[in-house]
């Protein structure tokens, strides 16, 4: 048996989604009562919503008038739940609007419908149908139906259970069906006659082939007769085929023997070609051992030729850098004899002041003797310089011929060049106190 079980409201016209209403039924009649604005209505409407019922059954315009308002702004949606037990089977739909929408979205046990899906399956698995006339009966046309007669009564009831859109439902499927049965039975008809044609043309395209048997039966006996007929000249033309068979054998013998000994001097050349072959083999490893052992000695010495080569290259840049640091040095010691000879001027002009002046020209000045010592001096440092400068333009250019210690090298020009100049200096600086 089917029956409404239970229902639950949501933010449905005077229900908040704050306050919701749950409700229980049992079968058979059920009774709602309270006092008035109680909400008895919106319960029968919330029903009516859950069952798929157009807006005017709903008392509104659109269905986004159903939900909630908190003072002035609408909640989000109503919702309405109907659970039915339907052969001992509870089952749930699930009804909404929401706000933004005037669309209703519907739910059979969570499993989203369409609203021609969801009335369908209220019409079938519930018996209802939600389009009959009267299926809704408000308060003010109750007592309309206490003054009909039981035959309008009774028309009523076959409204609102469905049954008369049931039977016309059935009169339309059978208006239908016989339609399509004429409709069938048409192009059954169309089919079978051109079948029959084509079973007509079909019987002459078999007479035909019978005919053409017979005619293929006739030309074979035809060609047998022929064929009796020219055994004679067969015969005559196989003996010339056997006598050029005979023949293409002989010359085919005689193209073998030919073959052979053809083949018999190739293995004859083969054979000096190979022995060829082996001696030039042997010559030239002969001739090629001396030249390959020149080779590798050629490439060890080049080899080395290329480490001296590159050794060379080190010293000589090594040997540059010697050189730049031995020019750098002879120009401050040509500095500093430049230097020497701007004293030696000026005590050269002291000591001719001295003479013209006489001894007597004060005390701890240079005395002609001791200026004339000091000069001497300068001379010979200044010779023994040359002669240093010349030493080691020689030893740079034995140096750029001959891979030499340039350490030591270095050490003997400093040695030679650093302590005249030196000497020179202590003596020109004058008697010490």
């Amino acid at each position: 048996m089917t029956y409404l079980h239970s229902l639950h409201i949501s933010g449905f016209k005077s229900v908040g989604t704050d306050a919701p209403i749950y409700m229980e039924f049992c079968r058979g009649v059920n009774v709602i009562s309270g006092a008035n604005g109680a909400g008895k209505s919106n319960v029968l409407d919330a029903i009516l919503f859950g069952l798929t019922a157009p807006e005017k059954d709903l008392r509104v315009t659109k269905m986004r008038g159903l939900i909630h308002c908190k003072g002035t702004m609408p909640e989000k949606c109503a919702t309405v739940e109907l659970g039915f037990h339907i052969n001992s089977e509870k089952v749930v739909l699930t009804a909404k609007v929401f706000s933004d929408s005037d669309e209703r979205k519907f739910k059979i046990q969570g499993k989203t419908h369409t609203l021609s899906e969801t009335r369908h399956w209220i019409r079938t698995a519930l018996g209802i149908c939600i389009t009959a006339p009267s299926f809704t009966v408000l308060q003010n046309t109750v007592i309309s139906f206490l003054s009909k007669s039981a035959s309008e009564l009774s028309d009523i009831l076959t409204n609102v259970s469905g049954t008369s859109a049931l039977r016309k439902e059935v009169a339309d499927f059978k208006k239908f069906h016989e339609t399509v049965w004429r409709e069938s039975v048409g192009g059954f008809t169309a089919e079978l006659n051109a079948f029959e044609l084509e079973l007509e043309s079909v019987k002459e395209k078999v007479q035909m082939l019978r005919r053409m048997n017979e005619v293929k039966g006739r030309l074979q006996e035809v060609e047998k007769v022929i064929a009796k007929l020219g055994a004679a000249k067969a015969y005559k033309e196989l003996d010339k085929t056997l006598q050029l068979v005979q023949k293409a054998n002989e010359q085919h013998s005689d193209n073998s023997r030919k073959i052979n000994a053809l083949e018999s001097k190739l293995s004859a050349l083969s054979s000096l070609l190979l022995k060829a072959v082996q001696e030039a083999k042997d010559h030239t490893k002969a001739t090629l051992a001396p030249l390959l052992s020149t080779l590798t000695s050629l490439k060890e010495e080049l080899s080395n030729a290329a480490d001296d080569l590159e050794t060379s290259e080190t010293n000589l840049a090594r040997m540059a850098d010697i050189a730049r640091d031995t020019r750098a040095t002879l120009a401050s010691k040509t500095a500093e004899l430049s230097e020497q000879q701007t004293l030696y001027g000026i005590y050269k002009d002291k000591a001719e002041i001295v003479s013209k002046n006489g001894a007597g020209a004060g005390a701890g000045t240079v005395t002609p003797a001791e200026l004339e010592r000091r000069v001497q001096i300068y001379e010979r440092c200044k010779q023994e310089t040359k002669k240093c400068c010349k030493m080691v333009a020689e030893a740079a250019a034995v140096c750029e011929k001959k891979d030499q210690n340039l350490k030591g090298l270095s050490f003997f020009f400093f040695s030679i060049v650093h302590s005249p100049v030196a000497y020179c200096r202590l003596l020109l600086k004058g008697p010490q106190p």
